[in-house]
């Protein structure tokens, strides 16, 4: 194999300088050629010949979301948006035998659509995930939309061989409530431009 370095000319849309490998048959002949002339590529041949030498015949076309005749342009009608329109029964064994009892759905059916979801929507979760531990920072009495609430901070320290990362999370109880209630899940990052983040809405840091 050689080493060709490539620099496209003045007119080009690219003056990138790319560096490509030469198949071991084309390597002498361009070793000689390069004792005596300068290789000018055009953005379009460069890509060409990348694409070549990586065995790409063609890419995917892109969608055309300026141009509604274009037969590119993204759908937006939702009755043509589902190419499975028919979904399993949450309520039938893959087998096809019909759930009957809880037991039948916890031991039966729930893990055949806990691997469904794993495999094609969410991914599986690592063999060794560490463990987080939690510590309640500080809590605090607040009013989200009119109605009272008890925000509790917490840290998460989580320890991955010799390297540590705090997690913050808020959780937001309302005070009305004695019994157990749910619990919503909002993962938030750094705030968006322009967009401050709530109060009540923790930031993971450290990552």
């Amino acid at each position: 194999m050689a080493l060709l370095i490539l620099r496209t000319n003045s007119n080009a849309r690219s003056t990138n300088t790319t560096q490509v490998i030469i198949p071991s048959d084309e390597s002498q002949q361009i070793s000689n050629q390069l004792q005596t002339s300068t290789f000018t590529l055009s953005a379009e041949e460069e890509h060409a010949r990348i694409m070549r030498l990586l065995g790409i015949k063609e890419l995917r076309r892109w969608r055309d979301g300026l141009d509604p005749t274009s037969p590119y342009y993204p759908n937006y009608d939702e009755s043509k948006a589902n190419p499975y329109p028919n979904l399993p029964d949450p309520l039938k064994l893959k087998s096809g035998e019909l759930i009957t009892s809880a037991l039948m759905w916890w031991d039966f059916r729930r893990p055949e659509l806990i691997e469904d979801f794993e495999r094609e929507i969410y991914g599986r979760l690592p063999a060794n995930i560490p463990p987080v531990k939690w510590t309640v920072a500080n809590t605090t009495n607040i009013l989200i939309a009119g109605k009272p609430v008890e925000i509790k901070t917490l840290t998460g320290l989580v320890t991955n061989a010799n390297r540590q990362v705090n997690i913050q999370a808020l959780v937001g109880i309302p005070l009305s409530i004695t019994s157990p209630v749910t619990l919503i899940i909002q993962i938030g990052f750094l705030p968006r431009r322009g967009i401050p983040t709530p109060p009540y809405v923790a930031t993971i840091t450290g990552l």
